[in-house]
């Protein structure tokens, strides 16, 4: 089984991160996944998969999606509209793009 890749979006590209997948209650269609920061270890972010953006974060995990829950909750109607105007302006993440085989 091929191992899965996470992507944080950067200021001019997408940067591979380790992270795992994470799911938020209330948005099975959507894909999130949680790291610890690289400058700052002790603290959680949880992403966005096809973006690369960050959602919420926190030195603690388990508050760290419960804040993203809480963010998403607040912002349900935008955020089909926000995925899709962020992917059309930065691109999609490397981890969505399907590799070509040689």
């Amino acid at each position: 089984m091929k191992k899965r890749k996470f992507y944080i979006r950067g200021e001019s590209d997408f940067i591979e991160v380790k992270g795992e997948p994470v799911v938020i209650d209330g948005f099975p269609k959507y894909d999130f996944f949680i790291y610890r920061q690289g400058m700052n270890p002790d603290f959680y972010q949880i992403t966005e998969g096809t973006t690369g953006h960050s959602i919420a974060g926190n030195s603690h995990k388990l508050t760290a999606i419960e804040t993203a829950k809480e963010r998403l909750i607040q912002h349900k109607k935008q955020l089909a509209r926000v995925i899709r105007k962020t992917i059309k302006k930065y691109g999609l993440s490397p981890a969505y793009k399907k590799e070509i085989p040689k």
